[in-house]
């Protein structure tokens, strides 16, 4: 189940967040590491593609990118 912020729902993109990863040259332990969450959590957030608010920002700050760029925004 996606989460709301301000009445919108979120998911996360996976196949963004994998091309960032391959971009940064960086394997999915490595990412887990610097999201502070073990490997097989970040596994579950990116299959079930929902997650909370600070996990996100987290991901994203892991990753070096808006939080915007790795999620999906249906209008």
């Amino acid at each position: 189940m996606p989460f709301a912020v301000g009445g919108e729902l979120m998911q996360i993109n996976k196949s963004k967040v994998m091309l960032i990863m391959a971009r940064r040259q960086m394997s999915m332990r490595e990412l887990a590491s610097n999201v502070g969450v073990s490997a097989n959590c970040l596994r579950a957030n990116l299959n079930s593609k929902s997650t909370t608010a600070k996990t996100l920002g987290r991901l994203a700050a892991a990753l070096e990118c808006d939080p915007a760029e790795i999620v999906n925004l249906d209008d």
